[in-house]
């Protein structure tokens, strides 16, 4: 997310032709949507159960991922495109992220502040590699 968010305005300026205005336009329709999920996601959890939240969430992460990496495979340049693609993984992300942090936490037992740190140290982790 940190290597998407610090190279999105360039990719979106120079190669898309846009505007710093289209990168705050698709940041702020992502972020508002991530933060209105991720707060519905334990009463949407508690409805419909966390594992299918916890998928539901992946799978609208994996379709908008499929659909940005098509967009960009067919030279799309159209940058009003962008929160239209990206919106179903922040809200994907928003519905996944608290659940799954907390099976995490569920899952290291009496020991939660461990799984809890296991939890950011993996992110990081990964963040880290992915940046590599």
């Amino acid at each position: 997310m940190l290597t998407f968010v610090f190279g999105a305005p360039i990719v979106i300026v120079d190669t898309m032709g846009g505007t710093m205005t289209d990168f705050i336009i698709m940041q702020v329709v992502n972020i508002a949507g991530f933060i209105v999920t991720a707060n519905l996601s334990v009463p949407i959890a508690e409805r419909f159960g966390t594992e299918n939240v916890i998928s539901l969430g992946t799978t609208l992460a994996a379709i908008s991922a499929l659909a940005l990496l098509a967009y960009g495979i067919t030279g799309g340049m159209n940058t009003s495109m962008l929160p239209v693609l990206f919106t179903p993984m922040a809200i994907g992300f928003g519905l996944r992220g608290p659940t799954g942090f907390y099976r995490g936490i569920v899952a290291s037992g009496s020991n939660s502040a461990r799984g809890s740190a296991l939890i950011v140290f993996f992110i990081f982790t990964m963040t880290a590699r992915s940046v590599r």
